[in-house]
């Protein structure tokens, strides 16, 4: 094999990807190398590129990866083979977990009844799929996002997955229309898709008593919730970050009896110094990702 693979890097904060070759990593006697045939971009990747997380440069982004097996370190366990297809999320020390909006739905669903109203609010990569799996999961299921592209993407997935409502957060009336859908109650749980300080702030305003949200962004800025709202109306916020690779599982299953799929938009490997472009762009829908190879 050769000894250079091609790879894109964050050299500076707040600057486009550089496109390089650099060594071909090394595979130990413990490790699987896999050769990347496609890698999602999604906001953390942003978050990262400005510089909010801190990191060792230059380094190569995303943690999204996934291809085929190429090599099997001589001690690794289980049925791994050279050709197999797999993913890679979150891979930093072996904790066989991933995060995912499954993972948030499956916090949701310990407190909030199957047939209770549940809202998503912000309709991309990461809300698409979560509107199908709260379907899925048998939840009265509201879909809310600010962007016209948001509310028509909630839409483009199989019938019977479809959400029962979608309102545009910024709407005059969007308050009016959560309580009608709940008839007064508010929601039951909200899972929140964007690290927007406001919309979080207004999300948490459309449960109801007991209510719990789970917030999936990662904003700059500290959280600013509304104090009396979670102390009179006992609401819960419960963070999310992985499910266990047993509930990754069962994902897999609902995915595919359920036919769930992603809206991708995707880029080849010389387009990744515009992808931030692209990815910021209104017109933008669904997850971001960036093909590789064949």
């Amino acid at each position: 094999m050769a000894a250079q693979m091609k790879a894109a890097q964050i050299v500076e904060f707040d600057k486009p990807y550089q496109l390089c070759e650099t060594p071909k990593p090394i595979c130990g006697e413990n490790d699987l190398l896999v050769q990347v045939y496609a890698a999602g971009f999604c906001h953390s990747d942003l978050q990262v590129l400005q510089g909010q997380f801190p990191a060792s440069l230059p380094m190569i982004p995303s943690h999204e990866p996934a291809g085929k097996i190429v090599q099997v370190g001589a001690q690794v366990q289980g049925s791994w083979n050279v050709g197999d297809r797999v993913g890679v999320l979150n891979f930093k020390n072996a904790c066989r977990q991933c995060a995912t909006a499954w993972g948030a739905l499956g916090k949701l669903r310990r407190e909030v009844k199957s047939g209770e109203a549940i809202a998503i609010v912000g309709i991309g990569g990461v809300g698409h799929l979560a509107v199908q799996f709260a379907k899925a999961m048998g939840f009265r299921t509201v879909a809310i996002d600010n962007r016209e592209e948001g509310r028509h993407l909630a839409l483009e997935v199989a019938e019977h997955l479809k959400p029962d409502l979608v309102i545009d957060s910024t709407a005059s009336d969007a308050d009016d229309q959560i309580l009608d859908f709940t008839l007064g109650e508010g929601l039951g749980g909200v899972v929140v898709c964007t690290d927007s300080i406001a919309a979080n702030a207004w999300s948490l305003q459309q449960l109801g008593n007991k209510g719990v949200m789970v917030p999936l962004g990662l904003p700059k800025d500290k959280w600013q919730f509304d104090s009396e709202a979670m102390v009179f109306r006992e609401l819960v916020i419960k963070g999310s970050y992985v499910s266990s690779a047993e509930e990754a599982e069962l994902m897999f299953k609902v995915v595919a009896e359920n036919r769930i799929a992603s809206h991708l938009t995707i880029l080849g490997f010389d387009q990744i110094p515009s992808l931030v472009d692209k990815y910021l762009h209104k017109s933008m829908k669904g997850r971001l990702v960036i093909q590789i190879a064949q």
